[in-house]
């Protein structure tokens, strides 16, 4: 039995940062690193640099502020992201896996396929029929 599609807000298997369970100015400003890095998602490059600049801070300070608030990496925090945009995606749309690899900021659908498969447990073309026959059945 595959594992079915998890909450609205986050793909099965991943872990949650730190700044959806904290409170303060920590999630606050991992929330706003979180921000900066859809934005990026959406004009197609995700970077440390740009998010860091976005940010008014240097790389170094960002990767430490991260992993001392978040307990995350800005890599680690990015693929959480791209994957949260695929399942909205997979799960809201009929746009192929193709462009949902693409527009999730993954190189090739082949790609795409592995990090959500280790992630969720499952493919993303079951992943989608098993969120649509779930809101069928709501």
């Amino acid at each position: 039995m595959t594992p079915t599609p998890g909450p609205p807000d986050r793909v099965p298997g991943v872990p949650v940062p730190a700044v959806e369970s904290g409170a303060g100015a920590q999630a606050e400003y991992l929330a706003t690193v979180i921000s900066h890095i859809r934005i990026q998602m959406q004009a197609g490059a995700v970077s440390i640099d740009s998010t860091a600049k976005a940010m008014g801070t240097s790389v170094r300070t960002l990767q430490r502020v991260l992993r001392r608030d978040g307990g995350v990496s800005f890599r680690e925090l990015s693929n959480v992201a791209r994957l949260r945009r695929a399942e909205d995606l997979l799960r809201g749309s009929g746009v192929s896996i193709t462009q949902i690899a693409m527009d999730s900021g993954y190189s090739t659908p082949a790609n795409f396929s592995r990090a959500f498969r280790k992630a969720s447990g499952v493919a993303p073309h079951t992943y989608r029929q098993e969120a649509l026959a779930a809101r069928t059945l709501t």
